[in-house]
């Protein structure tokens, strides 16, 4: 009887943790999906609200101004003496331009770069070619807002990259909440989304070296005047491959010219095919960029008539890096049209 009591009570306790484990995988498949689900519109909201405000920027009244400051700034400073107790890294810091402009007759004063965002790094040379964009004491572009002219902004542009991340993202964790919801029809839609999200990478990898290239071709029509190398500054990037350290370097090339009276400073030497990327060489291809651009050194400077700030010292490609993007947009759309369609059948057919 004793017997008969606890093997009734053994098979009991096994169907009781069967059934929690049952309601615990029951839980996770609704779980998931809502959690997915609730990033992925987190995430499209932020698209359209940061595609809403630029657009409406870039669509405002422009007048020229003046930087009156441009310092480097200490952000987020309790956490900076966290991580630099930790031994991880000194701080965290951000460019803070001021500028001030004049609306019939008023003055303004402003410190805002881009619609949406801050740009905020733990390296020092990344904020510093920030600031070269918007020296002191510079004439720049404002973009303020009719209806109220104390709101403006220097740089009103969609960016790529954002894009180029976060639309994506998006489509995925949406197709990971579609894949993990237990339902065989809403996995089909889950995967066949995080393949169309690779093909959108692809797709917004391609429109960018087009437009890229597009933007080459017609800056060889480009006006020029002379300008002069203001400054040359260098960048060293260690890093480790086994038991030996190598260097690289960045060299950041200052310059400035006039167009109509009006000074303007920039860093270009060719056009860049992402906005503020920095391309670090071996230490002999860095002192030759030194030699050829010495600082006080006269220099014919290619202007964008239309945007006299956007500028350059040289025409043509950024081979090595619009190569790799090409490669880039080829790899996710193979990946998009191969390899997710073949994760597939693995999974539906085990």
């Amino acid at each position: 009887m004793f017997i008969n009591f606890f093997f009734i009570l053994d098979i009991n306790l096994k169907n009781f943790d069967l059934n929690v484990k049952t309601t615990e995988v029951d839980c996770m498949l609704i779980l998931f999906p809502i959690i997915f689900g609730l990033i992925s519109i987190v995430i499209f909201v932020f698209i359209i609200r940061y595609i809403i405000i630029t657009v409406r920027c870039s669509r405002w009244p422009v007048v020229i101004g003046e930087v009156i400051s441009a310092e480097m700034k200490a952000k987020y400073k309790k956490l900076a003496e966290f991580m630099e107790a930790a031994h991880t890294v000194t701080s965290f810091y951000q460019p803070d331009i001021t500028y001030e402009y004049q609306i019939n007759g008023e003055k303004f004063t402003n410190n805002r770069v881009r619609p949406v965002g801050r740009n905020v790094w733990k390296k020092t040379p990344v904020v510093q070619r920030v600031l070269n964009l918007y020296p002191k004491g510079s004439n720049v572009q404002i973009f303020y807002n009719p209806a109220n002219p104390s709101d403006s902004v220097l740089d009103p542009y969609i960016r790529f990259s954002p894009l180029a991340i976060t639309i994506p993202t998006a489509i995925i964790f949406l197709g990971l909440g579609f894949s993990l919801s237990g339902n065989n029809m809403l996995f089909g839609w889950g995967t066949n989304l995080i393949s169309y999200a690779l093909y959108t990478a692809s797709v917004l990898i391609f429109v960018q070296n087009i437009r890229y290239l597009v933007k080459v071709l017609k800056s060889k029509k480009w006006p020029y005047v002379e300008g002069e190398i203001e400054g040359v500054q260098i960048y060293r990037k260690a890093s480790r491959k086994g038991s030996t350290r190598k260097a690289s370097y960045n060299v950041d090339i200052t310059y400035t010219y006039y167009i109509e009276e009006q000074k303007y400073m920039n860093h270009q030497i060719k056009l860049d095919i992402v906005h503020g990327a920095r391309t670090f060489v071996p230490k002999l291809f860095a002192m030759m960029k030194m030699e050829r651009y010495e600082e006080g050194k006269k220099v014919n400077v290619y202007y964008n008539p239309l945007k006299p700030y956007e500028s350059i010292l040289k025409h043509g490609l950024r081979i090595f890096t619009f190569i790799i993007m090409i490669i880039t947009a080829v790899g996710l759309f193979i990946l998009g049209f191969f390899a997710i369609p073949a994760m597939i059948n693995a999974i539906t057919t085990s």
